[in-house]
Order: C-alpha cells, then structure tokens, then sequence
C-alpha cells in the first residue's frame, strides 16, 4: 500500500511540473540588447510581410485603404497609419487608424518608441526595439506574447 501512494505521489508531481514547464513560458526574447538612440528612429516604418501574415492568421484580413506606417520626424511629430491592435474587445479585426501623433524614447519595462496618437480618441501605443536579418526592428505582441505573433516595422527610408 505504501508503494501504491509513493507511485501516485511521483506521478502527480511530475504531472505537475511538465504543466509548469509546458505552460505559458514560450515567448521569444526579441528584445534588442543596446541602446536606440532617437535618430537611428527617424524615417517611415512599414509593417513587415510577416507580420501581415500574423494579423490574417489572428482574424484581421487588413485593409487595402491603410498603408500600415509610421513617418516619424526628428522634431518627435509624427504620421501613424496603422493598426493599434488586432482585434477589438469584442473580437472583430481591428480598423486602421490614421493621424497625426508625437514620438519619443521612452520604457515599458524595456526602451521602447511611445507614439501619442492625436485627435478627437487620443491614445498612446508603444513598440519595442528588435534585429531581424540585420535591420532594426519596432515591434509589439498581436496577441498573446506565446503566440508568437507580432506587430514589426521595418525602416525603408
């Protein structure tokens, strides 16, 4: 008898820790490892291809009316033409906003891009700094960070 619970005991406890070890740990590490500075920032960052992909795959089909950029100027303004999130609370694909903003280094917990949205719903987004095939990146999770799902600019001038 006592070998029985010493087995059950062993059982649940591996049980338990392969759910800890399986469970919600598997986000990626993109941040980048040095500091940005703001000019490195200037430019227009367009959404990457695999990051369209991601959107679709999450329920947005995006919209062909959006450009799906961010124009910042050295003077921290600043034109956002994108998406601020996937999908709605109540789960619908998101729609492109467009406006006029401000920019400036900041953090969330890491350095990061703030982007203060104008107009008559102001709102503030953020992105991080990445490397992807040897570009700076700004990114941001889509979803949840597991998912491996992203919202990525990438600099074309």
């Amino acid at each position: 008898m006592h070998t029985i619970e010493v087995d059950r005991r062993w059982t649940v406890a591996t049980f338990c820790l392969v759910l800890c070890l399986t469970g919600c740990q598997r986000s990626e590490n993109r941040y980048l490892d040095r500091p940005v500075e703001a000019h490195e920032l200037v430019g227009r960052w367009v959404l990457t291809a695999a990051s369209s992909t991601d959107l679709k795959e999450l329920g947005n089909p995006l919209s062909a009316a959006s450009k799906y950029e961010i124009v910042l100027v050295q003077d921290g303004s600043c034109r956002f033409d994108s998406l601020t999130r996937a999908l709605t609370r109540a789960g619908n694909p998101a729609i492109p906003v467009a406006v006029d903003c401000k920019w400036r280094l900041g953090s969330i917990g890491r350095q990061a891009v703030l982007i203060e949205l104008l107009g008559h719903m102001p709102q503030q987004v953020y992105y991080y700094f990445g490397e992807s095939a040897g570009h700076l990146v700004l990114w941001q999770h889509a979803a949840d960070p597991d998912q491996w799902q992203y919202f990525e600019y990438r600099r074309v001038s």
